[in-house]
């Protein structure tokens, strides 16, 4: 006999590092991903990137809904390009994340990426990634609106309306290549992408920047996500 769900699940991918140079490597996560999901009324599913790819369909039959969390770069192989002498990839995870993320995709489950997250929604739909953005900042910046979407919808605002977001990245998804079927919803003043959305579904959405680490911002997203599942 079948039983609803008490609560939707919301699956979050984790990083693969080692504390130290030469020590034994953890499944890491920050705790601001388990809470905001915790928070948003969402019981939060760690998935950890095994050897064993089999184990993603398993893990996506148990979700409702995805985050995909920030974290080192992703191989420039995955989306065609050369290894930049900035560019610093991890280990382990990349094929996993992506193999998550097409399941997701294909099975149209909501989705939230951040950070590393965005750019992997990025990759997944064909999009380029600028490997390196120079003199790229550390703190707030204003980002403006550029089009209409779940973005704007969730932050009340119309497109030409700005708001501040944090900054914490050295990679970015290439405005000129965002991906098939993204659209790019918000910017900063220099052009950089701030938001890529996908129009055609109640919640697939990529934030560059780190709605987990702003307290005023993150129940919005995170309760969206656990909405639309």
């Amino acid at each position: 006999m079948n039983q609803k769900k008490a609560m939707p699940v919301i699956g979050i991918n984790m990083m693969f590092e080692s504390l130290k140079e030469g020590g034994p490597h953890f499944y890491m996560l920050k705790d601001e991903y388990v809470d905001a999901v915790g928070n948003a009324g969402a019981l939060p599913l760690l998935i950890p990137p095994l050897s064993d790819f089999k184990m993603t369909d398993y893990f996506m039959e148990q979700v409702d809904g995805m985050l995909f969390i920030g974290g080192p770069d992703y191989p420039p192989e995955m989306y065609g390009q050369k290894l930049h002498p900035q560019t610093t990839c991890m280990w382990k995870r990349p094929e996993f994340d992506l193999k998550l993320m097409k399941i997701a995709l294909d099975r149209r489950i909501p989705i939230l990426g951040i950070c590393a997250g965005c750019q992997l929604l990025s990759i997944a739909h064909g999009g380029q990634l600028i490997q390196h953005v120079e003199n790229h900042r550390r703190g707030m910046h204003e980002a403006v609106i550029e089009k209409a979407g779940q973005f704007s919808a969730i932050m009340n605002l119309l497109p030409g309306d700005t708001l501040e977001v944090n900054t914490s990245h050295h990679q970015a998804v290439d405005p000129a290549c965002p991906g098939k079927g993204l659209v790019i919803t918000v910017r900063d003043f220099e052009g950089g992408v701030e938001v890529i959305e996908r129009l055609d579904e109640p919640m697939v959405m990529g934030l560059q920047f780190h709605a987990e680490r702003m307290p005023e911002l993150a129940p919005r997203f995170f309760s969206a996500l656990v909405a639309a599942c």
